[in-house]
């Protein structure tokens, strides 16, 4: 994709504009997971920054706790290589679709460096559609994290794998009815992210398995709940995909602890997950995500 992608784009004059940077992490020496998002609603000049985090099966952290304030600077003046700020959190681009750098400042803070190993996806690609509710555009890739967080006063350095994003066009949160948004990585070999989109009377389904050096798109895939305490809490999932090469994968979750979001009409369960991989010859372990978005 032209790298002109990765930097802001002139926004629409649709109200729900919007354009966001979104990436995730796991460590499995500290069983963690976390996501790091920085978002701007075109219209109404306002920055979205989040980071949370998930320790074992407990919610940890979330940023932020305060009202951040309208950008003061215009979009055509903002370069992502120079950073992406929204209150204490700043996302600079260090290498277009290579090397992205995530930092928070504060008695919170953290320095965590995202560097891909997987080509990008677009979720255009081979002919594929997104639903008219999301943001027009969208890619994926996944990479390594590393660095350091500091919350609660408890400093831990991150070493582990993670998923990006990049996002803009309209989302019309009003109008969702709701989404599976799954991703894991087991390794550099092995990684895939999947998206089950719900709209009216259809369901869009995007995304792709990497594998042996390339991406696959998505053609299928079932994903089938066990839910936990409560209806809507993912407790046990089961994957079933198939690619367009028309290979088949299998691959089951458990749930290790979960971050609930609301989100105007819907609410966003954030997952952490330990994935299993189920191939022909050994099955392999990873960790990620599942956010199931839902409308009460």
């Amino acid at each position: 994709m032209d790298i002109v992608h990765e930097q802001p784009h002139r926004p629409s004059e649709n109200e729900h504009a919007q354009e966001s940077w979104y990436f995730n992490w796991t460590d499995s020496n500290h069983d963690m997971f976390g996501l790091a998002r920085i978002g701007f609603r075109y219209q109404d000049d306002q920055p979205e920054p989040l980071v949370l985090t998930i320790t074992g099966d407990m919610p940890e952290f979330i940023y932020p706790a305060e009202v951040i304030p309208k950008m003061s600077a215009t979009w055509d003046n903002i370069d992502a290589a120079e950073g992406l700020t929204a209150g204490k959190m700043k996302v600079t681009m260090e290498e277009p679709y290579k090397r992205w750098r995530i930092q928070l400042e504060g008695d919170n803070s953290m320095d965590l460096l995202f560097e891909t190993f997987t080509p990008v996806f677009d979720y255009h690609a081979r002919g594929r559609e997104l639903a008219a509710t999301m943001t027009t555009e969208h890619f994926e890739q996944s990479g390594r994290v590393t660095g350091w967080i500091n919350f609660n006063k408890k400093y831990r350095s991150v070493n582990g794998f993670g998923q990006r994003d990049k996002s803009w066009g309209v989302r019309v949160w009003p109008d969702i009815t709701g989404w599976d948004w799954i991703s894991a990585q087991f390794g550099e070999n092995l990684t895939f992210n999947v998206m089950r989109t719900l709209e009216k009377d259809r369901v869009f389904v995007n995304g792709f398995i990497y594998q042996e050096g390339r991406n696959m798109a998505i053609t299928t895939v079932s994903i089938d709940y066990t839910w936990g305490s409560h209806s809507h809490e993912p407790a046990e999932t089961r994957l079933s995909i198939e690619d367009e090469t028309g290979n088949k994968h299998l691959i089951t979750a458990e749930t290790r602890g979960i971050f609930t979001i609301p989100k105007g009409p819907v609410r966003l369960e954030e997952a952490y997950s330990i994935f299993t991989y189920h191939g022909i010859n050994e099955k392999l372990t990873g960790g990620g995500v599942i956010e199931h978005v839902w409308r009460p």
